[in-house]
C-alpha cells in the first residue's frame, strides 16, 4: 500500500481541487492511500465529499492564526505517520513550512507539484507575497524534492531550469463532449433562448481568474450582439463584487451566476464560446474541458501555449481593454468544432493522465 499526504486543497472549488479529488476517485484504494490536510479556516471545495467516503483529513491551525501552532501541528502529522510521499501542490513557495518540516522530520518523499507559471499571480499578492515567495525559495533551496508541474510554463516559472515531470490535467473526453440534449436542458433551465449566443467561463471566482474583467468584456461584447449571454459557474471571494457589477451594469437579465455545480460538464454545451482573461494559469482543466466539448476559446497571454491542445484557442493580451477582447471575439468565427474529438491528444485523457501520477509513485518509492 502506498500512503500519500496530499496538500494544497483551497476552499474555492477550482482546477486544483478538482484534478487531486479525481486523483483520489480513480485511484486503486488498495494499492494507494490518499490522506489529505486542510489548513485554512473554513473547509476546503470537495472536502464534505471526502469526509463522506471516510478519507483521512487532517484539520490544521491555519498559519495567519497561529504561526507556531500551525507549523507544531504539521511536524505532529510528519513525525508520526508514515507517508510514503507528501505531494505539496503549490503556487509559489510561500507556504514553504510543509517542505521544511517534511524533510526534517518525514521518511517521506516530498513531491512539488506546481500550478502556475507566471508571475503575475505573486505581484497581485503585493509585497508581502513576494517577499515570502523570495524566503520559501531560499529555505527549501538544498531540499531535495521530487519536481512536477501542470504544464510546460508551470515546471520552468517554479523549477529555475532544473527538470520536472509534467502531468496534465486530463479530463473525461466523453463526458465533456458536446451534447445536445445537454444543451437544451441547460439553456430551458436558465430561460435562454436557443439563438441567443452564450459566452462562458467555469472558475473560482478569485482575482487571478479575474471575473471582474470579464464581466466587463461582456459588457462590450453585449452592446454589439444584444442577444448575449454571460454564464458563469464557480464560487469564489469576488462573488459580491460581481453581482455589484451585474447591477451597476444593469445585467441581470443577461448574466447568470450559478455558483457551484456538479454537472459542469453538460453546462459546457450550452456555451457558444469559452472566455477565460485569467491572470495566470499553468495549464487549466476547465480550458481542457471547454476545448473537449469543441469550443471556441479566448484566454490571455498570460496562460501557458501548451494550453491549446486543439488549436481553438486564441492567446489576447490582458494590456488589451475590454472593448477589444469584445471586438476581437466579435469579429472571430465562434463555431463549435464539431471533430475536436480527433484532436485532443491521448496524454489529457484522464485515466492516462492519472495512471502517469499512479505509476510516478511507484517508481520512486525506492
Amino acid at each position: 500500500m502506498i500512503k500519500v499526504l496530499i496538500t494544497g486543497m483551497s476552499e474555492n472549488l477550482g482546477g486544483i481541487n478538482t484534478y487531486l479529488y479525481n486523483l483520489y476517485k480513480n485511484a486503486n484504494k488498495n494499492q494507494i492511500q490518499f490522506d489529505f490536510i486542510c489548513h485554512g479556516k473554513n473547509k476546503f471545495a470537495l472536502q464534505e465529499q471526502l469526509e463522506k467516503e471516510k478519507v483521512k483529513i487532517w484539520k490544521i491551525t491555519p498559519r495567519a492564526e497561529n504561526h507556531q501552532k500551525h507549523k507544531q501541528e504539521l511536524k505532529e502529522i510528519f513525525l508520526n505517520n508514515h507517508y510514503d510521499f507528501i505531494h505539496i501542490n503549490i503556487m509559489s513557495y510561500n507556504w514553504y513550512e510543509p517542505i521544511i518540516l517534511a524533510h526534517k522530520y518525514s521518511k517521506a518523499k516530498i513531491i512539488l507539484h506546481s500550478h502556475n507559471g507566471n508571475k503575475e499571480y505573486l505581484q497581485k499578492g503585493g509585497i508581502k507575497g513576494i517577499i515570502l515567495d523570495k524566503i520559501g525559495k531560499f529555505k527549501t533551496r538544498n531540499i531535495p524534492y521530487l519536481r512536477v508541474a501542470c504544464g510546460q510554463k508551470a515546471g520552468e516559472f517554479m523549477f529555475s531550469g532544473k527538470p520536472f515531470t509534467i502531468f496534465y490535467n486530463g479530463v473525461n473526453i466523453e463526458q465533456f463532449q458536446f451534447n445536445k440534449e445537454n444543451r437544451k436542458e441547460i439553456r430551458k433551465e436558465l430561460k435562454i433562448d436557443a439563438q441567443d449566443i452564450v459566452i462562458g467561463q467555469v472558475a473560482s471566482l478569485t482575482d487571478r481568474k479575474r471575473p471582474l474583467f470579464l464581466l466587463d468584456i461582456f459588457y462590450a461584447y453585449h452592446q454589439l450582439q444584444t442577444n448575449s449571454k454571460l454564464v458563469i459557474v464557480g464560487t469564489g471571494p469576488l462573488m459580491n463584487k460581481l453581482k455589484e457589477k451585474i447591477k451597476e451594469y444593469d445585467l441581470e437579465k443577461n448574466v447568470f451566476l450559478l455558483g457551484k455545480r456538479e454537472d459542469t460538464n453538460r453546462i459546457y454545451s450550452a456555451f457558444d464560446v469559452f472566455v477565460m482573461p485569467s491572470m495566470a494559469e499553468g495549464m487549466s482543466i476547465s480550458l481542457v474541458e471547454a476545448q473537449t466539448n469543441g469550443l471556441k476559446c479566448f484566454t490571455s497571454k498570460n496562460v501557458d501555449k501548451t494550453s491549446n491542445i486543439t488549436g481553438n484557442v486564441t492567446f489576447l493580451s490582458l494590456e488589451n481593454n475590454a472593448k477589444e477582447w469584445a471586438e476581437r471575439i466579435n469579429h472571430s468565427n465562434i463555431h463549435r468544432d464539431i471533430e475536436v474529438k480527433n484532436k485532443i491528444p491521448d496524454e489529457f485523457d484522464d485515466q492516462k493522465s492519472y495512471e502517469k501520477v499512479y505509476q510516478y509513485y511507484e517508481d520512486n518509492l525506492s
